[in-house]
C-alpha cells in the first residue's frame, strides 16, 4: 500500500438487503467496481434532509385543538401521538 495514490481505506457494514440493492445500483451505473461506485457517491452523491421545524407552530396548535374536541376525539388524537415533533 505503499505506492498507492489512496492509502486510507474506509469499511462500512451493510446487511444482505442492503448490499443487493448497492449492487443493483451498481449495474444501473454500469460499474463492477465497488470501490469506484462508492467513492463517487460518497463525494458526488447528496442526501435529503427534509425540515418539518416549519410545521411546529401549526402542528401546536392542531393539537391544542384536538385536544379541546368534545368526548374521545380529543383524547384519542392527543394520546396517539399522531402529530410531529420536531427538536423534541
Amino acid at each position: 500500500m505503499a505506492n498507492r495514490k489512496r492509502n486510507i481505506v474506509l469499511r462500512v457494514p451493510v446487511t444482505a438487503e442492503e448490499r443487493a440493492l448497492i449492487e443493483k445500483k451498481m449495474q444501473q451505473m454500469g460499474t463492477r467496481c465497488f470501490s469506484v461506485y462508492a467513492r463517487k457517491m460518497l463525494i458526488d452523491g447528496y442526501v435529503i434532509k427534509l425540515d418539518y421545524c416549519d410545521l411546529k407552530a401549526p402542528t401546536c396548535e392542531l393539537r391544542r385543538i384536538a385536544v379541546s374536541l368534545p368526548g374521545s376525539y380529543g383524547h384519542s388524537a392527543y394520546t396517539q401521538n399522531r402529530y410531529f415533533q420536531c427538536g423534541r
